[in-house]
């Protein structure tokens, strides 16, 4: 996935003057929350050019990561979202929003259950692989592991590695 935005685009969710209680109809605001602080790959809508298809064009939501930074959630298994919140920790962060911020100025977000279901029957063909062996699978067949750092740790079912990748 392409890193070259320099900035959120003007109708980027995490900022402060973004239209209110609009996630585009797949997320409610947890749900997006908890999207991104799972380091799941986040595309700025705006690289999209056809709904749902995602392609090499498609670049990181630079409104995502430094929604990341401002509620200091550090990418541990996503080496691209990693390097790029290290590219923009000292980037202006004062027109995003934190996760208070966030909850309130989305709570009214509604999901479409079409789009909702047409992204689960996508999802469901391969949610995340693994950045060490290549396995490609679903969330439901990841292995949950205890690790010393955090409560819990997804480890790929077929090699061990922690280093898995969410689409």
């Amino acid at each position: 996935m392409n890193s070259n935005l320099k900035e959120p685009c003007n109708a980027c969710p995490f900022r402060k003057n973004s239209a209110k209680n609009y996630l585009g109809g797949r997320w409610t605001a947890i749900e997006l929350h908890k999207f991104v602080m799972s380091e799941g790959n986040f595309v700025c809508h705006k690289t999209i050019e056809v709904d749902n298809v995602f392609t090499d064009k498609n670049e990181h939501c630079i409104g995502s990561i430094l929604y990341m930074n401002k509620n200091a959630k550090r990418c541990s298994h996503n080496k691209e979202r990693a390097a790029l919140q290290e590219k923009f920790k000292d980037a202006d962060k004062s027109n995003i929003l934190n996760l208070v911020e966030f909850q309130e100025h989305h709570k009214g977000a509604v999901v479409d259950p079409l789009i909702k279901m047409a992204n689960n029957i996508q999802d469901q063909k391969h949610e995340c692989e693994c950045n060490e062996c290549g396995w490609e699978g679903t969330k439901d067949e990841l292995i949950e592991s205890d690790d010393d750092d955090v409560i819990s740790v997804d480890v790929c079912p077929h090699c061990a590695s922690e280093s898995i990748y969410y689409h």
